[in-house]
């Protein structure tokens, strides 16, 4: 008999669910199926806790830590708080496998489509409106990394498939990333220098956040006031380092 050779990989628990916060403890209880309740003593909550119904809650995989408390749906506005990296790295690209993606039309019918690989950055947007509790909510957005050299300057260039350059270009142009303008030279990873231009920008959108995930990036109308942000650009949390969810974001 031939000996059988299967990977598993553990997911940590996300989804819907109920916060209570107590008196040293906080309380989570999924709406699934499995009537899932745990407790966790304060300190294990990463990032900001607060009671509510119908948010988002991440655990790690030992289901020990409170990875993430979010809104679970709702429009927000989000700022860029960092690019995804490991502690003491420089951000870094990782590569997405191709992937099976299933979603409902708008007349309710379930459909699929095939994902092909790709090489991604995540970035760590921040609520910063409308208020308490949601302030210093963060989420991951995952962000197709479609570089290239520019042989006629040295610099670097968004080059790939179409619609990674579009998603690309897009997210740089809303936070900040000016092509007319900014140049930077190009190296095997651009992402640090790229995240600094963004951050001394400080643009603010609107994340549509669907299922506990920003959806879509759209701009901020003209006239809506937007708060002033506080602390320093890149600050990092108060809490333990955030973790990306397994679970990818964009298209």
């Amino acid at each position: 008999m031939p000996t059988e050779y299967k990977e598993i990989v553990k997911k940590n628990k996300t989804g819907k669910a109920e916060v209570r916060v107590l008196k040293d403890k906080v309380k989570v209880i999924y709406a699934d199926e499995d009537n899932f309740i745990r407790e966790f003593p304060i300190e294990d909550v990463e990032g900001v806790a607060y009671s509510a119904k119908d948010v988002f809650v991440s655990l790690n995989k030992d289901e020990t830590i409170v990875r993430s408390i979010r809104p679970y749906a709702g429009t927000f506005v989000v700022r860029l708080q960092k690019f995804f990296a490991m502690p003491d790295e420089p951000p870094a690209t990782f590569e997405e496998i191709a992937r099976k993606v299933e979603f409902t039309d708008k007349e309710g019918k379930k459909k699929s489509f095939m994902a092909p690989a790709r090489t991604i950055f995540t970035a760590l947007l921040e609520v910063v409106a409308p208020g308490e509790p949601y302030d210093g909510a963060i989420y991951p957005y995952r962000v197709p990394y479609a570089v290239d050299r520019d042989m006629a300057t040295g610099n670097f260039m968004i080059a790939g498939s179409p619609r990674n350059c579009q998603l690309m270009k897009d997210f740089l142009e809303k936070f900040g990333y000016d092509f007319n303008e900014d140049s930077l030279p190009h190296s095997s990873n651009v992402l640090p220098q790229l995240e600094a231009v963004l951050l001394e920008r400080e643009k603010s959108m609107f994340g549509i956040v669907q299922k506990g995930y920003i959806n879509t990036i759209e701009r901020i109308p003209l006239g809506f006031e937007v708060p002033k942000k506080k602390g320093k650009p890149g600050r990092k949390p108060k809490a333990k380092p955030y973790v990306i969810d397994v679970v990818p974001n964009v298209d």
